[in-house]
């Protein structure tokens, strides 16, 4: 999985026989436990969290929001846009979307947890996806661009094209009033399907790790 970059380094040249990918981890403490015990908060609410600069389609975001005036987004993270996203929101007098700064770590899987959707709307090919893979493994639906390695994670159907806010917002306002974000395995594409759910553990740091011990066992046989 994640074959994104492998692709591309095949496209300018590279032998495909050289190449292994292991993807990141992502560090979740008690992630089923914390699916499970949920914050009681009754604010439905989008959640955007991440770097606030112009490839991650934060502004495409805003946009979407324009059109979605009984929808709340939040924004957490900063970044080199976050004044010019502060004056956008004030221009357009979003009442329905907050900034929040910058959140640590445990803030940000609360504020996932509690969120009805996720939306990662990239412009530029994300070569990993890991604020979505995050989302996923808490358990939460993403929205994200159909780019780079992140229809390797996301089902189609909650897939946009780049950069397309009319789109966007009618498939936040499609999916916020149907029942598909109560089904986290509807929103994951893996190839084996008795892995879904267990996001957390197939990209836990002990599988990382077990991943590039294989391949220096794989070298030292050659």
């Amino acid at each position: 999985m994640i074959a994104f970059v492998k692709g591309k380094l095949v496209q300018a040249g590279f032998s495909e026989n050289k190449i292994k990918v292991v993807p990141h981890f992502i560090h979740l403490k008690n992630t089923e436990t914390q699916k499970m015990q949920r914050h009681l908060n009754k604010e439905k609410y989008l959640l955007y969290f991440g770097r606030l600069s112009e490839e991650k389609g934060i502004g495409i975001l805003i946009e979407a929001m324009k059109r979605l005036p009984k929808i709340k987004l939040k924004i957490a993270g900063r970044g080199p846009d976050e004044e010019k996203i502060k004056k956008l929101i004030y221009r357009y007098q979003l009442s329905n979307v907050e900034m929040l700064g910058y959140k640590n770590e445990q803030e940000i899987q609360n504020l996932i947890q509690n969120s009805s959707l996720v939306v990662v709307p990239s412009l530029t090919p994300e070569t990993f996806g890991l604020s979505a893979l995050e989302a996923l493994a808490l358990g939460k639906c993403v929205l994200a661009s159909d780019i780079g390695a992140l229809p390797e994670l996301i089902s189609k159907e909650f897939l946009i094209k780049p950069g397309n806010f009319d789109e966007m917002a009618k498939k936040i306002k499609q999916l916020i009033s149907s029942q598909e974000l109560t089904k986290n395995d509807k929103c994951v594409k893996m190839k084996d399907k008795q892995n879904k759910g267990k996001i957390g553990q197939s990209y836990a740091e002990k599988e990382h790790y077990k991943r590039i011990f294989n391949i220096y066992q794989d070298i030292k046989k050659t």
